[in-house]
């Protein structure tokens, strides 16, 4: 998956059935060629099922080793956890699982199993869905997205 060029992002929702509510959702991302990114990839979640209207991103530059949680709303983008660098997250071309686990109003995001940070969930869309997000023209695969309750 990739986004037209740099500066500009891609993003993909699950149908509605794909709810992320009260639930640990996963995907393993993979920057084939290990290219820095000024937005970062990876996972959205608690999102309406129409892209970047009402939801979150829990994204990854695997050049720079370091990642950032988004919120969406029409025609906006917001950090909810500004750049933080990461010696969890694998670099380069390197795999890496993230996962986002939904308990009560708490998002706990996590790579490679490691705990980076926690936030609440306020501005997730009720009945979220899962999603992927890809950025700056970089080729993203992902692989392995699961939602378990």
């Amino acid at each position: 998956m990739t986004s037209a060029r740099a500066r500009y992002y891609y993003a993909m929702c699950a149908a509605p059935d794909f709810k992320t509510e009260d639930s640990a959702v996963r995907v393993t991302v993979r920057n084939v060629n290990g290219t820095a990114s000024d937005l970062g990839y990876g996972l959205i979640f608690h999102s309406d099922p129409k892209p970047l209207v009402k939801g979150y991103a829990f994204l990854i530059d695997t050049a720079r080793k370091r990642y950032r949680v988004v919120r969406h709303e029409p025609n906006k983008e917001h950090n909810v956890v500004a750049w933080t660098d990461s010696s969890a997250i694998n670099g380069g071309s390197e795999a890496n699982k993230l996962e986002v686990r939904h308990k009560n109003d708490i998002n706990e995001i996590y790579v490679n199993d490691t705990l980076l940070t926690s936030i609440r969930n306020v501005y997730g869309h009720k009945g979220g869905v899962a999603g992927l997000y890809a950025a700056d023209g970089i080729r993203i695969g992902f692989k392995d997205l699961e939602i378990v309750k």
